[in-house]
């Protein structure tokens, strides 16, 4: 079968932006608890994929390397500090903003912080780590030369 603008598309509709992130998301939590369960090493993309519920090939759709499918969390995460950071109040200091700004509980948090203790002991997910906060530096520049009159 044809349309006017060629022949019609079969299969699955393509997903929307929104919904793109949110497996994406999905994935990186998958991994994470893996990767916390069972060790990074010892963690297979057929495994994460199963854990997700999605086909091997999506997984290596959205990631390069298993490594980095801890990616969409950690970038989460780190949005909302940006948040956090850019809400500071003039008239209160850093800490006793971040403290009651801040979430500092809860099962995200928890995978967050587990990743930031792997990546002591495994490169590939602190270089992830890494290039996230490099794309941070703006933000925190930003703020703190406000924060100063720069």
């Amino acid at each position: 079968m044809t349309t006017e603008t060629g022949p019609a598309r079969r299969g699955r509709p393509p997903l929307t932006e929104e919904q793109r992130q949110r497996q994406r998301t999905e994935i990186s939590r998958h991994a994470v608890r893996l990767f916390r369960a069972q060790g990074l090493a010892a963690t297979s993309g057929a495994q994460i994929a199963e854990a997700a519920g999605v086909s091997e090939r999506t997984v290596w759709r959205w990631f390069r390397s298993k490594e980095s499918c801890v990616a969409p969390l950690l970038r989460s995460s780190l949005s909302s500090f940006e948040e956090v950071l850019r809400a500071w109040p003039r008239d209160r200091g850093l800490v006793e903003h971040l403290r009651t700004a801040y979430p500092v509980a809860g099962p995200e948090v928890d995978d967050v912080l587990a990743v930031v203790r792997m990546t002591r002991t495994e490169p590939g997910l602190r270089a992830v780590w890494l290039l996230l906060h490099e794309g941070a530096e703006a933000t925190l520049t930003e703020v703190f030369a406000r924060r100063l009159g720069l």
